[in-house]
């Protein structure tokens, strides 16, 4: 054999590994978000829909993912209140926020809860369209690859250190998190 055909089967090889590995960790990541969001541990945030539904959730999660669910509403907000939306939708909107494993901030019109119409949140029209997903790098770190959309949602959510709730220090070096 020769040591091109060699390197050939060993790039292909490491492809089948780290595809094998990104599957494991995008499924392990979205049954831990989903055991969250079941659980109901560290929940920040309320999703009201009428007066009886009251679903609990994650603030950092619906920034990530969803992040026209707050719009209007100040960073320390306790309960949203949405108008225009079944509350079975919302149910099945939101455990797809937690487990759907594309990009959910770059392709929000597939996960649309209210099938393109504005949705009310708290008095205030939110549009699904006017999600920046711009995210700033730190020049100076290394390159992150995401293992599923729902990874690269919450990595850019990371590296924005938007609404960040706790700091981390390492020796000297500081780092912005979420709970």
């Amino acid at each position: 054999m020769s040591s091109t055909e060699a390197a050939r089967e060993f790039q292909a090889k490491e492809r089948k590994c780290r595809n094998q590995l990104k599957k494991r960790l995008s499924n392990a990541l979205s049954k831990d978000l989903n055991r969250l969001l079941q659980e109901e541990q560290e929940t920040d945030v309320t999703l009201c829909v009428g007066s009886a539904v009251r679903l609990k959730a994650h603030r950092a999660v619906l920034l990530a993912r969803a992040p026209h669910l707050l719009q209007g509403t100040e960073a320390a907000t306790p309960v949203i209140h949405l108008q225009g939306i079944e509350p079975a939708a919302l149910k099945d909107f939101l455990q797809k926020v937690y487990t759907e494993d594309k990009c959910l901030v770059k392709e929000n019109s597939t996960l649309n809860i209210h099938n393109g119409h504005s949705l009310v949140v708290n008095g205030n029209t939110a549009d699904s369209h006017d999600v920046d997903s711009q995210v700033s790098s730190d020049p100076g770190s290394e390159h992150l690859e995401p293992a599923s959309g729902l990874g690269a949602d919450l990595l850019a959510l990371f590296q924005r250190a938007d609404m960040s709730d706790i700091s981390i220090q390492v020796a000297d070096r500081v780092f912005s998190a979420h709970r």
